[in-house]
């Protein structure tokens, strides 16, 4: 592949209408955007992938302007973008996950089907190069996260792409997981492929880059090459999105127990026993596949246990009592024509009714104080969901979650979107609910927040308990050694 360059001059998009872009990547080399939420990262890529139209200003590559309009537009320049919610076919096995829809444009014939051998052979050789070893006619419901993003990794290189923008790729993955996409990545590299990648877990993407490029406000303000990385002026500006890099836990006395699960066993769950108290933030640590999702479905009652039994305090009984924010597709969780004040108070509007008479004016009242105290930096709480980037999305999630007013607040992945100061001041919420005597789940890949912010954390592993641990008693090693060993293991996801 030649080399080349793709160079975004003087643009401006309908959303920051006062920013300029300017931002170049090459190929051969991996770009990482990073920047505070609603900063502009995921507009530049899109732009870049023809999903938002700009109003002015060029893209070229090798100085050689280029019409980028439409998605379809830039597929012909050879760019393709890996948004962070995956676009899968659900109930399909792998082969036809990978091909379904690109067959022409692989196998250069449009009038027949190629036959079922050429194309398993295709799909054999892509998870090879993506190291799965799966079967091809496996259905692709039963992969984990990790190996679900390797397929739409392996879909876009079907299409041989040029650049390939990566969104928030391991949001929602275990370190081991987003260590074998990297590897993938690296390996592209040497192909002479332009990677770009946005990301909030810097530390785990900074030291696979070729190149460091700041977003503030819908600019690039500074760009570090791969040999400035390690110097003073990168590191201080790196602080600036790590300032707040200290969980701000308080010591709470806890209450009565609010539920006690006694060695339930349900789907992939065996033997489980733990217990919750009022004011307490119980953590549970494991990778996909571990059991996470099916026992918070059996604390919701979503899902029917085969022994055991769960003990619910009455406080938890009434309706709304416990509140979930689930770890799915943001876009599906969304309400995408509603606009945020909608989005966020629609899971408990009685708080702003009196007389059996809604007050639209107090819901906006209670969304503005959520987008304030999230940094969801827009000027109208009308304005529709659509137009906030996938950060902020996520913040009105959070919001939406928070306002039910609930005893017992689950929470699955919360932060995987957030950067830094508004990891803080959500950590700063959790505090407040607690002092309350509130109780939070917390489910995260990221073992140092757990240690960070939990009084107790829950090991799982391929559905058992290996342990339930005071969190000042362990540290990311111990967890590593319990859990990420078995990453090897290639462990599947929850049959949910």
């Amino acid at each position: 592949m030649d080399h080349f360059e793709i160079r975004m001059k003087d643009v401006i998009v309908p959303s920051m209408p006062e920013s300029n872009i300017d931002f170049y990547a090459r190929s051969g080399e991996i770009t990482t955007i990073i920047g505070e939420n609603g900063a502009g990262k995921t507009t530049l890529a899109k732009t870049l992938a023809g999903i938002i139209t700009k109003t002015s200003g060029e893209i070229l590559i090798n100085d050689t302007s280029i019409d980028i309009h439409s998605i379809s537009s830039a597929r012909r320049h050879g760019i393709y973008m890996l948004q962070e919610s995956l676009h899968i076919f659900p109930e399909k096995h792998i082969m036809d996950n990978l091909l379904l829809g690109i067959e022409p444009l692989i196998f250069h014939n449009r009038l027949f089907n190629p036959p079922k051998e050429k194309k398993e052979a295709v799909c054999r050789s892509m998870l090879k190069l993506l190291g799965l070893d799966l079967d091809i006619y496996q259905m692709i419901d039963h992969l984990s996260q990790g190996e679900k993003c390797l397929l739409q990794i392996g879909r876009i290189l079907l299409c041989q792409p040029r650049i390939l923008i990566m969104d928030e790729f391991s949001a929602s993955l275990t370190e081991y997981e987003a260590r074998r996409i990297i590897n993938v990545l690296n390996v592209l590299k040497e192909d002479g492929i332009c990677i770009i990648l946005i990301s909030h877990k810097y530390s785990s993407v900074i030291r696979h880059s070729d190149r460091i490029a700041v977003v503030h406000k819908g600019q690039i303000t500074e760009t570090f090459a791969l040999r400035e990385l390690g110097k003073q002026e990168f590191i201080r500006r790196l602080l600036t999105f790590n300032q707040d890099f200290f969980y701000p836990k308080l010591k709470h006395k806890p209450g009565k127990n609010l539920l006690t699960v006694k060695h339930i066993s349900s789907g992939i769950l065996r033997d489980i026993s733990f217990s919750l108290q009022e004011g307490e933030i119980l953590g549970i640590a494991g990778l996909v596949g571990s059991g996470r999702t099916t026992l918070i479905q059996a604390i919701c009652k979503e899902r029917s246990i085969r022994s055991g039994e769960i003990i619910y305090h009455p406080l938890l009984e009434r309706s709304g009592a416990i509140s979930v924010l689930p770890n799915e597709s943001i876009q599906d969780l969304l309400f995408q024509d509603k606009n945020i004040s909608f989005n966020i108070t629609s899971s408990n509007v009685y708080k702003a009714s009196r007389f059996h008479m809604l007050s639209h004016q107090k819901l906006d009242i209670y969304a503005r104080d959520y987008m304030d105290r999230l940094s969801i930096r827009k000027a109208s709480c009308h304005i529709p969901v659509t137009q906030l980037s996938q950060g902020e999305q996520q913040k009105v999630l959070i919001a939406r979650a928070l306002h039910q007013n609930s005893k017992l607040y689950i929470l699955d992945e919360p932060s995987s979107n957030l950067d830094m100061t508004t990891k803080s001041e959500l950590y700063n919420i959790y505090n407040a609910l607690l002092s309350r005597g509130n109780s939070i789940i917390l489910i995260s890949s990221d073992f140092s927040e757990l240690l960070g912010m939990c009084d107790r954390i829950l090991l799982l592993k391929s559905g058992e308990q290996l342990g339930i641990y005071p969190a000042d008693s362990i540290d990311n090693n111990i967890i590593y050694n319990l859990i990420d060993k078995w990453g090897n293991q290639n462990e599947k996801a929850d049959s949910i």
